[in-house]
């Protein structure tokens, strides 16, 4: 029997050439695996040994150091009693960020009361301001009444003059003319008297 050649699939194409793609490129990299390793963990020594180097001729110079210069306490490292790092203090690596935590819970805190004490302070003035207002307000109505009363006063004491001074005209003239009347009588009973004579004469 003759034997068939299968049909022209394009996907099959694709697919057995990404296959042998990612064969080739997996060789390649097992192939490179073991140089790449080795060259990694060098330059992890070699990091590692210059860190270790740095690190040691830090510590013979610090170990060099006079260390009673140094004193670490709740207030902060110092040395020879210069202060190094305010923060840098035992409690803050105790505590940590709690304290942090608890300054700016305290610093919103304290804002919050300078904030309702500045608003309460505020209110007293306003209330004591106002006080004062009515306060000068009644003073003023007061010394207005006070004013009106004294004018009422004056004028009270001018009419009461000028009714004495027409009472004691009208009692001038009353008397004068009680005088006049008098004398008019005793005039009419003088000539009265004369007429009767003369009558009597003739």
């Amino acid at each position: 029997m003759a034997s068939t050649t299968p049909p022209y699939d394009p996907d099959q194409v694709r697919l057995t050439a990404a296959q042998q793609a990612q064969r080739t490129t997996a060789s390649v990299l097992a192939a490179q695996l073991p140089k790449l390793k080795a060259e990694w963990i060098k330059d992890v020594q070699a990091t590692a040994v210059k860190s270790d180097f740095q690190a040691a001729a830090l510590s013979s110079q610090f170990f060099k150091m006079d260390h009673s210069l140094f004193k670490w306490d709740e207030k902060g490292f110092t040395f020879a009693g210069k202060q190094i790092g305010p923060n840098f203090s035992l409690q803050g690596l105790i505590h940590g960020r709690s304290d942090k935590a608890e300054k700016a819970a305290k610093k919103v805190k304290d804002a919050q009361e300078a904030q309702a004490a500045e608003e309460a302070r505020k209110k007293e003035r306003q209330r004591v301001e106002k006080f004062e207002d009515e306060l000068k307000r009644h003073v003023r109505n007061a010394q207005t009444t006070a004013r009106h009363a004294q004018d009422d006063a004056r004028k009270a004491q001018a009419d009461a003059r000028r009714a004495d001074n027409l009472l004691r005209s009208a009692s001038g003239s009353a008397r004068l003319a009680a005088d006049n009347a008098t004398r008019a009588n005793q005039a009419l009973t003088s000539l009265e008297k004369r007429v009767k004579t003369l009558e009597g004469s003739l």
